[in-house]
């Protein structure tokens, strides 16, 4: 047997507003022919309340944008964002350089901040200004030592550490140190250390530390200058004299800001 659906209205014996109404095609309609449209669902009212019709909950959230930041600037969310993902990268360490024989130790590698902001909190995150580390000169040609890798922040939200000195002079002095944080976000990752010369009979100068978006810079070989970080946030890497022939020692890498933003 074949059964034929037919309209059905309910409503109270009081009221001349249809309350319910079932179409012919299974259709429903409250407080008379408002079907919705395509994809909405019911929601209650509550007690004493009629329910309605209402658009779907997003089922998770999607990437409206990004905005990516190798010089210092302000961060102005885009329009429609309501949480955000931001890696905060900090500058990478110059190597030492290397003289009369003795070879550079590589710089260490910027620290990296990796900060969820919550739609709550992202309600009031205003406009703040990123301030993009810069990355330390390499040490001279008579031995002297690099500079720090300098520090990356976006506003108060987060600050990342940029790579540690590497000193210069021979195989036995530190080596550069990776960078960590100031401020503490969801995740933080430390720069790689940099790493040490080998004796000086091997000629092999010390790599720069990694990062977690570039590659340190390599150890010169006998005779030319140490590679600069290779990235953002990476060490540079140390000379390797020839002799009484002193060679550079690379610079870091520059820091850098990327914001994934979500709604």
């Amino acid at each position: 047997m074949t059964a034929t659906l037919k309209a059905t209205v309910l409503k109270e014996a009081s009221s001349s507003t249809d309350n319910l109404t079932l179409g012919t095609s299974g259709e429903v309609g409250v407080g008379g022919a408002n079907y919705g449209t395509s994809g909405q669902i019911l929601t209650s009212g509550g007690t004493g309340a009629s329910p309605s019709w209402a658009d779907a909950p997003a089922s998770g959230s999607s990437l409206v944008s990004s905005q990516a930041f190798t010089a210092s600037g302000t961060y102005t969310p885009t329009s429609g964002t309501t949480s955000a993902i931001m890696f905060i990268q900090a500058a990478g360490c110059g190597c030492s350089g290397s003289a009369d024989d003795v070879d550079g130790d590589g710089g260490g590698g910027g620290g990296c901040v990796v900060l969820y902001i919550n739609a709550t909190d992202f309600a009031s995150i205003g406009t703040p200004t990123v301030t993009i580390g810069a990355g330390g000169s390499g040490g001279s040609n008579l031995g002297g030592d690099g500079s720090n890798g300098g520090n990356t922040s976006v506003g108060t939200l987060a600050e990342a550490q940029g790579g540690r000195l590497g000193v210069g002079g021979d195989s036995t002095t530190p080596n550069g140190r990776g960078g960590g944080f100031v401020t503490q976000g969801t995740y933080t990752i430390t720069g790689q250390n940099g790493f040490l010369a080998l004796a000086a009979a091997s000629d092999v100068a010390g790599r720069g530390g990694n990062s977690v978006f570039g590659t340190g810079g390599a150890g010169g070989t006998p005779g030319n200058n140490g590679s600069p970080g290779s990235d953002y946030g990476s060490g540079g890497g140390g000379g390797c004299s020839t002799g009484t022939a002193g060679r550079t020692g690379g610079a870091g890498a520059d820091g850098y800001v990327l914001v994934l933003e979500y709604a």
